[in-house]
């Protein structure tokens, strides 16, 4: 075979190959870490997290490895038989970060008509590290203190000291909840709140499906 067969026969190899990766991998190759899958429809009660993360990327929702994951359900908290007043969940670091980075992250609940962002230090947040089997509260954490790196922590948000008016999350309601922490990509999940539900009587949804 003459070398400039070779030549050819080399472009052409390279040219199939990159043209499967694409197919395969899709222009993701080029963007790591910021994963996605194609969504065909914005949903007409889209939270207001939902609609700027569609037209962010085009018909498309971020699918990215998180500095946190979501352990158990979600609990929520009714204050009337229309709203919602509380909601508390339970997180982990995963490996390669550390709870410091609970410290300076924002948490963020989004529904259809209002998006609240508020500080880990804001009183709206209550926030317990558990460290070795032992339970800080978050009034407790200073910092130089070595327990704020917990194996997890159970974060609970008051809505109404978020700013959200009642009934801010009522019955049958999409909400987004994001956690952004410092580095890292953020968690974040949508689910909906129940149909009914009573004051007083918290009431648990999946975390995950």
């Amino acid at each position: 075979m003459k070398k400039s067969e070779i030549v050819i026969a080399a472009v052409l190899i390279g040219i199939i190959a990159a043209i499967l990766i694409l197919i395969f991998f899709g222009l993701r190759i080029f963007d790591i870490g910021e994963l996605s899958r194609t969504v065909q429809q914005s949903p007409a009660n889209a939270t207001l997290w939902e609609k700027a993360e569609w037209v962010r990327y085009h018909g498309n929702v971020c699918q990215c490895s998180p500095a946190f994951e979501l352990s158990g359900t979600i609990q929520l908290t009714p204050s009337t038989y229309s709203s919602i007043s509380k909601i508390s969940f339970n997180v982990s670091p995963i490996p390669g970060t550390t709870g410091n980075d609970i410290k300076n992250s924002t948490f963020t609940v989004s529904t259809k008509n209002t998006e609240k962002t508020i500080h880990y230090r804001d009183p709206a947040v209550n926030l317990t590290c558990f460290y070795r089997g032992t339970a800080i509260r978050k009034k407790n954490f200073s910092e130089n203190n070595p327990e704020i790196n917990g194996d997890s922590f159970f974060i609970e948000l008051d809505l109404q000291k978020m700013g959200f008016t009642s009934p801010g999350l009522g019955p049958d309601e999409r909400f987004s909840l994001i956690i952004t922490p410092p580095t890292g990509y953020r968690f974040a999940i949508t689910r909906s709140t129940p149909s009914e539900f009573s004051p007083g009587k918290p009431v648990e949804i999946p975390g995950w499906h």
